[in-house]
């Protein structure tokens, strides 16, 4: 992000973004299927827009983006997500890792725990063969019993957007309190009250959180993740 040439004015953009609309205030956000590019050329629009920047407009100002600042000794460097999208796109995708110090303001409660291979090394999803065996692609093995195990997603807002962030087992569980199999336990029980009592306890508090961003190979394609927790992620609470 520090080489990133930003007195060049570039035009950056998006497809498949959201616009988030709060008390008048709007923000972007991006998700799995969002696309960003700097000075895409398969299009008009961007010959269009710098020339409506440099002659029609020369004194716009421009909106920086934050410096990496230091937050405490016990905390890397952090910066916005805005700065890390960019340092993400301006190193031609490959995966970056930062830290952040951002609110959550909402847990996505839809589909976000799953069989997960039992092996305590491995968070793969196993594919279930029969009622009695379960096969893990990366161990290349087949085992007759599961684990439960969380990835959700949550909204998390710094100083430059909203973003989601997927959370996998380890670090959902120490958010959440409780392990994946309890909160399952809760859920098929209809008892909600537990899951609004855990997340109402995380919901508009700041925390910090070290995340990265990746790029995943699909046949001929790259599919461009959600930012997520790396394995050795950790949550602060501020």
């Amino acid at each position: 992000a520090r080489d990133f040439n930003d007195k060049s004015n570039p035009v950056i953009a998006f497809k498949a973004i959201k616009v988030h609309d709060f008390n008048g205030c709007r923000s972007l956000s991006t998700t799995s299927k969002t696309n960003l590019k700097i000075n895409p050329l398969d299009t008009e629009r961007t010959e269009h827009l710098k020339r409506w920047f440099h002659e029609q407009h020369p004194d716009t100002r421009k909106i920086a983006t934050s410096n990496i600042i230091q937050v405490s000794t016990q905390q890397a460097s952090i910066k916005t997500f805005t700065k890390a999208i960019i340092e993400y796109v301006s190193n031609q995708s490959k995966t970056i890792y930062f830290s952040i110090k951002g609110i959550c303001t909402e847990v996505d409660k839809h589909s976000f725990i799953y069989k997960m291979c039992p092996v305590d090394t491995c968070t793969k999803k196993v594919i279930e063969i029969s009622d009695t065996q379960y096969r893990c692609v990366k161990c290349d093995k087949t085992y007759d019993v599961f684990k439960w195990g969380y990835k959700t997603t949550i909204q998390v807002t710094d100083n430059s957007i909203t973003q989601p962030v997927i959370i996998f087992n380890k670090q959902a569980e120490a958010l959440f309190g409780i392990p994946a199999a309890e909160m399952l336990t809760h859920m098929m029980n209809n008892n909600n009250n537990v899951f609004d009592s855990i997340t109402s306890k995380i919901i508009n508090h700041e925390y910090y959180f070290k995340l990265c961003i990746k790029s995943d190979k699909y046949k001929v394609s790259n599919k461009t993740d959600s930012i997520q927790f790396t394995e050795r992620s950790q949550i602060y609470l501020k």
